[in-house]
This record gives C-alpha cells, structure tokens and sequence, in this order.
C-alpha cells in the first residue's frame, strides 16, 4: 500500500466535515452558492450552526444565565 492511499485521521475528519458543513447550509439555506461557500468554511460553520441554531445552546441560555 502507497502512502498516497492511507487515509489518517486528518483527513478523515476533513472530508466528514466538509460533508457536514454542506447539509447544514443547505438544509438553512437552501441555495448552492451558499454550500458551495460553507464547503470551503468547513469545521468551522459547524461550530459556528451549532451556537446558532442547535436547541441545547438555546436551552442553556433560557434557563441557565437568566
């Protein structure tokens, strides 16, 4: 087996996160541009649907820092 074929960790992760970022856009966004977009942003407009529209944070803000 080529080095070229190995598949690490860090590239595993990559690619599961562009996969991520781009059903998250889409499922907000509705638009190609803006997956295509996303695609690029990856992990980090994960973190980022995740403070704005994930449930638990808006939980946490309604009943922990009132």
């Amino acid at each position: 087996m080529s080095d070229s074929n190995k598949r690490t960790p860090f590239t595993v992760m990559g690619t599961s996160g562009f996969v991520i970022a781009i059903i998250l856009s889409w499922t907000v966004n509705h638009s190609v541009f803006w997956a295509i977009l996303h695609l690029f942003c990856g992990w980090f407009y994960i973190a980022y649907w995740v403070c704005k529209y994930s449930t638990i944070i808006q939980y946490i803000e309604q009943t922990l820092l009132k």
